[in-house]
């Protein structure tokens, strides 16, 4: 249980589901308990409440076939972009390439 606490409890369903005292349904706003346990910064953990309900509402409107089931995907490894060290515009990017690092992250 995130809150055993029945006052910490009570406090985080004001922040998470301030229309009840009682949330029927804590996953939906996981994320929010998760962030006002950590942080127990309200502001913060509303935020994150907001963002997923803009997420969502985003989501509805472009439809999930638009948004390929939620994934993106690049056909680009890792270096791959133009302007990134190691990357194109410096030769190197591909892996076994001899140029320009390998596109490695973290290694300069």
């Amino acid at each position: 249980m995130l809150f055993p606490d029945v006052n910490q409890r009570a406090a985080a369903v004001a922040v998470c589901y301030p229309s009840s005292s009682i949330d029927p349904n804590p996953k939906d706003r996981q994320a929010c308990y998760f962030d006002y346990k950590v942080t127990l910064n309200a502001a913060f953990a509303q935020s994150t409440t907001t963002a997923q309900v803009e997420l969502n509402d985003y989501r509805a409107v472009l439809g999930e076939s638009q948004l390929g089931g939620g994934r993106v995907r690049s056909q680009r490894g890792v270096g791959e972009f133009a302007g990134v060290k190691g990357g194109l515009a410096s030769g190197g990017g591909r892996r076994g390439s001899s140029g320009g690092g390998g596109g490695e992250l973290g290694r300069g």
